[in-house]
């Protein structure tokens, strides 16, 4: 489920600041889901508080009303938890460089005992 959060905080501030203290009308409730399917929650949202608004007009609604249970149940007003973050994918250790070799003697070197002691 996906939630629009331009339309809940949009409703959250109609709900705290923007309400008349009546509750919308029924031809109003009947009206806002057809709103809502066109033109989204914010927008009807938005209309809801606007006197010669579509919404107001074609509901008959009282400009900055009371959304009903039934409106805020098609535009809820929770957030839903943020979304856990991501790992990030373990890097691959990088390859270790093989250790150098000793070069080989070549014939007719001989280590001497102070060589020998020095490089075991």
């Amino acid at each position: 489920m996906r939630f629009d959060l331009t339309a809940i905080a949009a409703l959250t501030s109609f709900l705290i600041i923007g309400t008349s203290g009546a509750e919308c009308e029924v031809s109003c409730e009947e009206e806002f889901p057809k709103c809502v399917n066109f033109k989204g929650c914010e927008s009807c949202l938005e209309e809801l508080q606007t006197d010669g608004s579509m919404l107001v007009n074609r509901g008959e609604c009282t400009a900055g009303c009371d959304p009903t249970m039934t409106m805020t149940d098609l535009c809820p007003t929770t957030t839903p938890p943020p979304p856990s973050p991501t790992p990030p994918s373990p890097t691959p250790p990088s390859p270790t460089p093989p250790s150098p070799t000793p070069p080989s003697p070549t014939p007719g070197d001989v280590c001497e005992v102070s060589c020998e002691e020095e490089f075991p």
